[in-house]
């Protein structure tokens, strides 16, 4: 077992965490030594993982007690969301990554640097932090399609599958409110209201950022091969279709 200030030295938890963790009911030490000092063993200390798992996916403290008295998640379960969690920030901050490591080598090598390459280096720093609040982010790393990889294979193909569509429509000089764009334009709105889950805050955010940096600009950073042309179409489409 362990005594409160081992527990902070090991774990880098501060003792007064520690202390309030203890008095708001969220972990009490299993053990009170004869001189009432707290000792925590390792079933204390799983838990205080399972806590600053939840807290790091942005839950609240009074969220996560409600959680873990409630046997809502597993510990097992916490940990395997987790990890998708993680993984999905480390692909973010590898795009970052290289976008920064440009900006050294050119600076290494005495190039010259554009405006426009610091500018795309900065922006993509900021880029989700500019449209979006702390609190709405921390809502959107909770959506399955971000704890899950595979539902977010689901989900980024669910999207391809309507530029795949809508783009052949294109070719074929289908007016984008014809009939035929129909259940794209639905399949469409389902996606993003999955995304939002409801939240004006989120949506609008979304249109915002969609509207400034260029509909089709987006997409393509996330992979999917739309032109602008083919994402006018793709809005037409979904103003006739998916009010």
């Amino acid at each position: 077992m362990l005594k409160i200030g081992d527990v902070a030295k090991k774990t880098g938890i501060s003792i007064r965490s520690l202390r309030h963790y203890d008095k708001i009911g969220l972990l009490k030490p299993s053990y009170r030594s004869e001189s009432a000092y707290r000792l925590y063993d390792k079933s204390d200390l799983l838990r205080l993982q399972h806590i600053i798992s939840l807290k790091q996916m942005g839950f609240s403290l009074k969220k996560i007690r409600s959680m873990l008295q409630d046997n809502t998640v597993n510990l097992r379960e916490t940990v395997a969301i987790q990890l998708n969690f993680l993984h999905q920030q480390l692909q973010q901050q590898q795009s970052i990554y290289q976008q920064v490591k440009h900006v050294h080598d050119l600076l290494a090598e005495r190039c010259d640097i554009s405006l426009e390459t610091i500018c795309n280096t900065v922006e993509a720093i900021k880029m989700l932090e500019k449209y979006y609040s702390k609190n709405q982010l921390n809502e959107l790393k909770q959506r399955h399609f971000y704890t899950d990889e595979k539902e977010e294979q689901k989900y980024a193909k669910a999207w391809q599958d309507i530029f795949t569509g809508l783009k052949k429509l294109q070719a074929d000089k289908v007016p984008a409110t014809d009939i035929k764009t129909k259940p794209f334009a639905e399949k469409a709105r389902e996606l993003i209201n999955l995304f939002t889950a409801g939240n004006k805050g989120i949506e609008k955010s979304l249109h915002k950022m969609y509207e400034q940096e260029g509909g089709g600009q987006m997409l393509r950073n996330h992979g999917l091969d739309v032109s602008d042309e083919l994402f006018e179409y793709y809005e037409k489409a979904l103003h006739c279709h998916a009010k």
